[in-house]
């Protein structure tokens, strides 16, 4: 069985851009309710919630890296 590739760095410019184009939020009543719109917006968060996730992670193991002094 082979390892997993480790997730590449995001950048904290590309999240910043990424979390103002795609706002974690859901369809209202007003928007378009084509089942095509539901789906897409679901998927757009799918993706949005895995790369918060593992910005947050790398945000936390550079908190955690010991400095040379």
């Amino acid at each position: 069985m082979s390892k997993s590739k480790p997730f590449p760095e995001i950048p904290p410019g590309l999240m910043k851009r990424l979390e103002e184009a795609f706002p974690d939020r859901v369809l209202r009543g007003s928007d378009s309710s084509a089942p095509e719109d539901w789906y897409r917006q679901q998927g757009t968060q799918h993706v949005m919630d895995l790369l918060r996730k593992q910005y947050e992670k790398q945000q936390e193991r550079q908190v955690h890296v010991p400095t040379a002094t």
